[in-house]
């Protein structure tokens, strides 16, 4: 199984007020799906920063589409939200919702007020009316690799962390243990920039750990992994000049699973 992992496009993005730069962030988004789409994917996974803002102009929007239509409709786009694409105050309904229903992503997120214990994760199924699921099942052959999304939630996150693999937990119970588990989030982890807020710890990912396999972040815009089961991309382009430093790699993952093992 395939599978590429990118994050924080940020759509939008008007850098130094510049129309340039924000083609530039457009243009790297396409750019960026064609050579995922060469090695032919299962599945793309973007945890967060589609849009540099919830609040778009139509030009942003339409960017959007026709890079998601370069996507064949059999290789899913599984997309959780970050903070640029939520801000500051929560809306109904989002641009990542009109996306979900027009089926060019399937967007992942956890209903963290189901239990007192638990995260709730609805499965993705072929009506899209809702704006969202819980988890993504990718079938191929005789494996099963299962794709949970968690929103962003910033200083919250540790909290949110423990009724996601609560969550889990019972999800699988319900509808079976898969091969492979995934979890989209956006958030850093501590040390990795230290000036950043919205970080969590290793040991609030203890949890999580054990139901886990891969952790496929987004939020920091420099390319880390840690653990062995941690993964960060980077953003496929760099927003200031600290990121343009030699020590901020930048780009996408490609990711072969083997859901036997």
């Amino acid at each position: 199984m395939n599978i590429a992992h990118l994050a924080d496009i940020h759509l939008g993005h008007r850098q130094y007020g510049l129309k340039q730069r924000e083609d530039d962030m457009s243009n790297s988004f396409r750019a960026t799906l064609k050579l995922i789409l060469d090695q032919e994917p299962d599945a793309i996974l973007l945890p967060g920063d589609l849009f540099h803002s919830r609040d778009l102009r139509p030009k942003i929007l339409e960017e959007a589409e026709r890079g998601l239509e370069l996507v064949p409709d059999d290789v899913p786009v599984l997309v959780s939200r970050g903070n640029h694409d939520e801000n500051l105050t929560p809306r109904e309904v989002t641009w990542l919702n009109y996306l979900h229903r027009r089926e060019h992503i399937a967007l992942l997120e956890a209903n963290l007020d189901a239990t007192p214990e638990a995260a709730g994760f609805t499965p993705y199924g072929d009506e899209s009316e809702t704006g969202s699921a819980g988890f993504y099942d990718i079938e191929i052959g005789s494996g099963t690799t299962r794709v949970f999304g968690l929103q962003w939630r910033g200083a919250r996150t540790d909290a949110a962390l423990e009724k996601v693999a609560g969550g889990i937990k019972a999800t699988n119970e319900e509808y079976g243990e898969p091969g492979y588990t995934i979890l989209l989030g956006h958030f850093g982890i501590e040390d990795e920039v230290p000036s950043l807020g919205g970080s969590v710890t290793h040991a609030e990912l203890r949890d999580v750990r054990e139901v886990v396999d891969y952790l496929a972040l987004g939020h920091i815009h420099k390319r880390y992994d840690s653990g062995g089961w941690i993964y960060n991309p980077g953003s496929p382009e760099a927003h200031s000049t600290r990121e343009a430093r030699d020590d901020w790699n930048h780009g996408y993952y490609s990711i072969e699973l083997d859901t036997a093992g």
